[in-house]
């Protein structure tokens, strides 16, 4: 169970030993020599960073002067397993406020992504980790609120505690999550859709046909080859354009309504704010090519059960 995850890191105040790992080094391709599997939430887990300082005071410097979140080349190590020329680059909207120049790498949100730079790169067929912000102590409240909406029938993440370091550093208790791509998208909703992410800047209003109107409203992180920003676009005209009564007659075709109204009722019962109409967009679309439907996808639940911004990253991240 997702929940137990964190549980079994925090039922003491002291580490939590996870087996031995052999390592090993992984150049290209998938490795799982020396590793337990990546979602196992029977134990704790174990993902090290090794990057240039110069060329993280650097990021943090930019960020701070333009708001870009600019790829680093680094190792990272999971349970074990060496992975070169891993890009990886900060990670989220709200928790990045209070970020100052004298941030410490193990307390900020990120986005590993093993393929960045080196092609077909993954861990157990997965390519992209997203460590998360921590609003306590445990990030409890993210980990109960991921297991709760697949509970409920929606799409959710898999989740894992793991003991976190940089540099060889303070190890820090995280909670990382697979992150939406084409492999998430495929294992969760179907290989043959696409998928699009609300941009934190952006909103649900119809812009017009040209997909550049959108450049800095959606991203389409998945199923680049079955659809592009067309049935996106199409569908936000219908819903900002169409009559009362073509709206009523036509919603359910376009629009998984039972999920939705689910997904909805899921957002009140995790008191989470931060959601499809809150102040980041947080979201998914994902487009049903077979069906001509579109599905809401619960993403970002680090503000759940009435948590609220800490500022400066990785918020209280616990030790492990």
């Amino acid at each position: 169970m997702t929940a137990c995850l964190v549980a079994t890191a925090c039922s003491s105040g002291a580490p939590v030993s996870a087996p031995a790992q052999a390592a090993s080094t992984a150049g290209t391709g998938s490795a799982t020599t020396g590793s337990t599997a990546l979602f196992d939430v029977s134990m704790v887990h174990d993902i090290s960073i090794e990057l240039a300082r110069e060329d993280f005071d650097a990021m943090i410097e930019a960020y701070l002067a333009s708001g870009d979140k600019a790829w680093l080349e680094a190792t990272v190590t999971i349970d074990g397993v060496v992975y070169e020329r891993v890009g990886i680059r900060l990670k989220g909207n709200s928790s990045l406020r209070g970020v100052a120049e004298s941030a410490e790498p193990e307390a900020l949100p990120w986005l590993i992504r093993l393929d960045k730079f080196v092609d077909g790169q993954d861990h157990d067929g997965v390519t992209e980790l997203a460590v998360r912000s921590n609003s306590s102590a445990t990030a409890l409240n993210e980990a109960v609120a991921l297991e709760l909406l697949e509970l409920a029938g929606l799409s959710s993440q898999d989740a894992i505690a793991v003991r976190f370091s940089v540099n060889g550093d303070t190890e820090v208790l995280r909670l990382v999550i697979e992150h939406p791509d084409d492999s998430w998208m495929a294992d969760e909703l179907g290989a043959t859709g696409a998928l699009y992410k609300a941009e934190s800047t952006g909103d649900y209003s119809y812009r017009g046909d040209d997909p550049a109107a959108y450049d800095e409203v959606f991203d389409q992180e998945a199923g680049e080859d079955n659809a592009d920003l067309t049935p996106l676009i199409e569908f936000l005209d219908f819903i900002n354009n169409a009559d009362d009564a073509t709206f009523a007659a036509e919603i359910a075709d376009r629009l998984d309504t039972d999920a939705f109204a689910t997904y909805l009722a899921m957002q009140e019962l995790l008191d989470n704010f931060d959601d499809i109409d809150g102040p980041g967009n947080n979201s998914y679309l994902y487009y049903d090519t077979a069906s001509g439907q579109f599905t809401v996808v619960p993403w970002d639940y680090n503000l759940a059960f009435g948590a609220r911004p800490t500022g400066g990253g990785g918020g209280d991240a616990g030790g492990a």
